[in-house]
């Protein structure tokens, strides 16, 4: 399922667009969502928008600000719903301690059942400073090298 998600990420981001709503209940396919960032490479928000903030990169929160790596950002938030299960972001906090924990760099802990090569790549895709992420070209290379060395748990069924 992530691995999937990732080769269909690679495919838009190389159009130069970006999804800008990389949530569970959302389909990726869904490209209504999806915006244009080729003449500016990002998107930024207008008016009153209201944005699903447990998912966005520091970047969209201080700027309004949506790229490709922001998607990164966010794919990381998918790569964490999906291994917990479809637990909620930063499940013990209200949005405005969320507010202020991703402004100051914090990330999601690591999911009960999610294995430490996957958590590692979460991380880097959680990376402060945007330029710092990978590309979802990057990602898959990751999770094509990671399929035959990882050990499966309760909750890693969903990756390839």
């Amino acid at each position: 399922m992530v691995a999937n998600s990732t080769c269909e990420l690679t495919l838009l981001s190389s159009c130069l667009l970006s999804h800008t709503s990389l949530i569970i209940v959302n389909s990726i396919a869904d490209f209504g969502l999806a915006r244009d960032v080729y003449n500016t490479e990002y998107y930024r928000v207008h008016g009153e928008d209201f944005l699903p903030l447990r998912w966005l990169a520091p970047e969209c929160i201080m700027e309004g600000v949506f790229s490709s790596k922001s998607d990164v950002w966010a794919f990381g938030i998918l790569m964490y719903e999906i291994v917990g299960l479809g637990q909620k972001p930063y499940p013990s906090m209200d949005n405005s301690q969320v507010l202020t924990h991703v402004r100051n760099g914090g990330t999601p802990a690591k999911p009960a059942y999610c294995p430490d090569p996957l958590y590692k790549i979460m991380q880097l895709c959680w990376a402060y400073d945007k330029e710092q992420r990978p590309t979802f070209a990057d990602i898959l290379s990751m999770f094509e090298k990671l399929r035959d060395k990882i050990e499966f748990q309760v909750g890693c069924i969903f990756w390839f």
